[in-house]
């Protein structure tokens, strides 16, 4: 987590939405890893036809698109190496 390939990582769930959280949770990082930069997904990354259905979706969240979409690619990457 600490060694992203892209210099931004984007946080998703409740406890990121919580300002108290995010800022504790960026504190800590940022001990580890002065340079990281840390944002909380929101609506504004539905950028493609298939993740702004989904944001009118009411049983699915675009989160939940993105996390799915992460889980694969971070699970990939293990057999790629």
């Amino acid at each position: 987590m600490f060694n992203p390939e892209v210099k931004s990582r984007v946080l998703f769930g409740r406890l990121v939405k919580n300002d108290t959280c995010f800022k504790l949770m960026k504190e800590g990082a940022s001990k580890r890893k002065p340079d990281i930069v840390l944002e909380v997904a929101d609506e504004g990354m539905a950028n493609t036809v298939l993740m702004k259905q989904l944001e009118a979706e009411p049983k699915f969240t675009l989160a939940q698109f993105a996390q799915a979409v992460g889980a694969i690619y971070y699970g990939n990457m293990g057999l790629v190496r």
